[in-house]
């Protein structure tokens, strides 16, 4: 669902990102548009899946297999969480100390590159951006 989410934000995030103009910069718009959008289509998302879900958790018998896989699949979510947020924050740097604490991260790093399929859904400045993160190019 998160990903359906990702690609659905990364498809019409400027529509938002042109009601909020009123923001101080275009990095502004944009980082606030994307969040907005994710959040919206998370929401509508969840509302479609919320019947199926229901169904699901009735026929699953929930043990420690079920907690288990809940916590497996709970960290990857994360994980695509937090390469998202670095893709947008290097993509539209609104604080610089906040970037600078991002790619200086290693952790933040790692995860970037093994969640590279990310910045592959998203717009080309996600693209451009990821690859001069990974590369070391992205000026600090």
């Amino acid at each position: 669902m998160l990903l359906v989410a990702i690609l659905l934000a990364g498809l019409s995030y400027r529509l938002i990102a042109l009601i909020l103009s009123f923001l101080p910069g275009e990095n502004w718009e944009n980082f606030f548009g994307f969040f907005i959008t994710l959040a919206l289509a998370s929401v509508g998302l969840h509302f479609i899946v919320w019947i199926p879900r229901r169904i699901a958790r009735t026929i699953w018998k929930k043990g420690i297999i079920f907690r288990l896989a809940g916590g497996v699949l709970n960290l990857i979510r994360t994980s695509i969480g937090l390469a998202l947020l670095t893709l947008v924050i290097t993509a539209y740097p609104i604080l610089g100390w906040l970037e600078e604490a991002i790619t200086g991260s290693g952790v933040m790093m790692g995860l970037l590159e093994r969640f590279s399929f990310v910045a592959g859904m998203l717009p080309e400045v996600f693209r451009s951006t990821a690859l001069a993160v990974t590369n070391g190019l992205l000026p600090l």
